[in-house]
């Protein structure tokens, strides 16, 4: 590699304009946060070149004038935010961690990780450059920061120059090596790149918060901890009646042996589970999960359950948004290839911006009201049924076609069937709902009593849930026989594919072990179902970016949670902005052969999950 330093921007653009091939960028920053420190330089490798150049702006201004059409880079949505942000103008053709995440999502994507397990390179983690950019001061010796800018630079040069080895890698193997009917090309070009530019409008927008709210919310939150534990000390016995072993310790509530002993000893509550034997409990160690005590017809588990809710929605969710909120917006930061399944991902955007991960802010409306901004309508806009829309036009399922192409609700329908003519309530549908959403990808009927409890609060005997699994295959016949086609192609090919060719790889499916190859084989029912869905979302989403009616009608994207998207606007231009939205969601699939009766419902409310101003 032939490493090339320059200041000028004269330079530089005549470097550039040498080749019209695809050009790989990378730069290094004192920040992982635009607008928490600045760009230090920038990196240029042309694809049909082998030599790569580093760039020290004079003046950081200068990065206005790169107008980069062919834009290659590791983690594109990370440069081009930096880029951008100084008026530069960009656009992506390909991102060698996007690629390597489609070719295998079941291994890292780092860079360095990938140089060295695909090309041979040896780790230069320890040239890691981070620290250096705080010695680019005044008071820094010339000589030091000569000698920080050459190493600076042997690392940036690194980093352009193998992703351009990657990215002629990742080339050849599409050309040899692709499955039926996957396509990463289409994916990343069609999809994750788009997907960029919502995502950063997100990012930027940032969650309001209702701050006030949030504080009050955290007070009765704690409240109840209190009372729940002055509740729980007053049950505890005489010390004489403890066991030896915990004689020299004190109680404390949570998922401790003192705990355990409390509730299966002393309260006599029926384990429902144990783990490995140890020295403390010789029979298996009892488990002591939010799933466990949930299974526990016992007035103790339930105050146990109730306070582990509640500590772990103190702690682990209204504390750090009361911290990290500032003027009144919380940040977080999404990732594109942060699951093995195609879901989009979210985390708090780092040290320097503590944020929160929007993906698992939990569903339940007093949580979700905490969002909102005085002065602006929250809209939201949800997918109806998806997954279930997307399995009947994958699987051919001639009954649930049938029933998406009339209009007829498929939860109403089911409810029909399982109270046979008598009359379908709130309940049975709720119900019908857990039975379309846990046998569509295969479940057991001895797993389904536990679903349903879990995630609608609905509780059926083992009889009922194996009468339920009968009726719905014998409703939805043709599901059988899309399992056996998906099982085939995971047999053969080792994965199976999506809708738009996103292609899951199941190496799984050759283990040796029964368990292991049936938990392969359900994913191979459920991942082309969720990546479709996941993928008709960002395809919304990156629609949404890019029309110029939202912005005019003082629209903002601030998230999306799964199936659903989050805008605010003005009031008196909220139904419009609905309107725009619920269209663009339900035309997501218009530009492939196959139509999947694509619905969404838009709520227009004060707050998120707050009563409705309008529904459509």
């Amino acid at each position: 590699m032939q490493l090339l330093i320059s200041d000028e921007l004269s330079e530089v653009q005549q470097y550039l304009q040498q080749s019209t091939s695809p050009l790989i960028v990378d730069i290094e920053t004192t920040s992982l946060t635009v607008g928490k420190g600045h760009i230090l330089c920038v990196a240029f490798a042309p694809y049909d070149r082998e030599d790569v150049l580093v760039w020290w702006p004079q003046d950081l201004q200068e990065i206005s004038k790169l107008r980069l059409s062919k834009m290659v880079a590791h983690n594109a949505p990370f440069d081009k935010r930096w880029l951008v942000s100084y008026g530069a103008t960009c656009r992506v053709v390909w991102d060698t961690m996007f690629m390597a995440y489609l070719l295998d999502e079941n291994h890292p994507v780092g860079l360095k990780d990938l140089g060295h397990r695909l090309l041979g390179y040896e780790p230069w983690s320890d040239d890691n450059v981070a620290h250096l950019g705080d010695e680019f001061q005044p008071h820094v010796p010339k000589a030091q920061q000569a000698k920080s800018k050459r190493r600076i630079s042997m690392y940036a040069g690194k980093d352009v120059h193998i992703t351009r080895e990657l990215m002629k890698w990742q080339r050849r193997h599409i050309r040899k090596n692709l499955k039926p009917h996957e396509d990463p090309v289409r994916v990343m070009r069609e999809i994750m790149i788009p997907a960029i530019e919502p995502l950063r409008q997100m990012e930027d927008n940032r969650l309001p918060v209702r701050l006030g709210l949030v504080s009050s919310t955290k007070d009765k939150v704690e409240a109840r901890i209190a009372a729940i534990e002055q509740k729980l000390d007053a049950s505890i016995p005489d010390k004489e009646r403890w066991p030896d072993w915990l004689q020299k310790t004190k109680p404390k509530w949570g998922t401790t042996n003192w705990t355990k002993w409390w509730l299966y000893v002393y309260q006599g509550a029926l384990c429902p589970r144990r783990t490995k034997p140890t020295k403390t409990w010789p029979e298996g160690n009892p488990g002591m999960s939010q799933e466990d005590l949930a299974k526990i017809d016992h007035p103790a588990a339930r105050l146990l359950s109730e306070r582990s809710t509640l500590y772990k929605q103190l702690t682990g969710f209204l504390v750090p948004l009361e911290q990290r909120t500032v003027d009144g917006r919380v940040s977080t930061s999404f990732k594109l290839t942060g699951t093995v399944t195609g879901r989009l991902s979210s985390a708090s955007p780092g040290s320097d911006n503590p944020g929160i991960n929007s993906q698992q802010i939990p569903r339940d409306k007093s949580t979700r009201n905490l969002f909102g901004e005085i002065g602006q309508a929250w809209i939201e806009a949800d997918f109806s049924q998806l997954e279930l829309r997307v399995a009947a036009v994958m699987s051919g399922d001639r009954t649930m076609l049938s029933l998406f192409e009339q209009g007829i609700d498929i939860h109403t329908y089911m409810a029909e069937r399982l109270v046979r003519g008598g009359e379908v309530t709130k309940e049975h549908r709720t119900l019908a709902k857990g039975v379309n959403f846990g046998f569509l990808y295969g479940m057991h009927s001895k797993h389904f009593a536990d679903y349903v409890r879990e995630s609608y609060g609905v509780i059926i005997t083992k009889k009922e849930a194996e009468a339920f699994r009968e009726e719905y295959f014998t409703t939805f016949n043709d599901l059988p026989e899309w399992y056996r086609k998906q099982r085939q192609e995971a047999i053969e090919f080792g994965g199976v594919h999506n809708e738009f060719g996103r292609f899951r790889h199941l190496p799984r499916v050759y283990n040796s072990d029964y368990w292991v190859q049936e938990n392969a084989f359900r994913q191979s029912i459920n991942s082309p179902v969720q990546s479709t869905g996941s993928d008709f979302m960002l395809i919304s989403l990156a629609r949404m970016a890019t029309d110029l009616r939202l912005p005019k009608l003082g629209a903002k994207l601030v998230t999306t949670v799964h199936d659903s998207v989050c805008l605010t606007a003005p009031y008196k231009t909220a139904r419009r902005v609905g309107r725009i939205v619920k269209d663009i969601m339900e035309k997501a699939d218009n530009d492939i052969e196959r139509k999947f009766f694509l619905k969404a419902d838009v709520t227009i409310s004060r707050c998120w999950g707050g009563e409705p101003l309008a529904e459509f």
